[in-house]
């Protein structure tokens, strides 16, 4: 990974983090020892977006729009997933590195037919 990837991931990693801890403010769950080592942590962040978010924010905000909202997308779509069901999720990431068209072609597959139109296909090649 180059290292423009590695500044550009570690601010956005920030960015998201600081949004994302914000949201447990509203929750019950924001008191006591939770609340004064999140209120540091969230300090640290906010100098971390002032210091770096906003400055790739400056510098094209379309750009740092879409990228922040691909690497949100992506949080949220692998926060979904039971973690015991990550080692999975890895292996495809590994299969992505060694050949994308290929993983690329069988998503595209997979999600051009309806979960319906799957269990046909799948029942016409067991021949049930």
């Amino acid at each position: 990974m180059k290292i423009e990837d590695k500044i550009t991931n570690s601010v956005m990693s920030c960015q998201i983090a600081l949004n994302q801890l914000e949201q447990i403010k509203f929750t019950p769950y924001y008191k006591q020892s939770l609340k004064n080592k999140l209120n540091s942590v969230l300090v640290e962040l906010i100098k971390a977006e002032q210091n770096h978010y906003d400055k790739f924010f400056e510098r094209d905000d379309n750009a740092t729009d879409a990228v922040y909202s691909v690497f949100d997308t992506f949080i949220k779509k692998v926060s979904e997933i039971a973690i015991y069901d990550m080692e999975n999720i890895c292996h495809i990431i590994d299969a992505y590195r060694k050949d994308q068209k290929s993983i690329e072609g069988i998503v595209n597959k997979i999600n051009r037919f309806t979960a319906k139109e799957l269990l046909e296909i799948y029942k016409i090649k067991k021949g049930l």
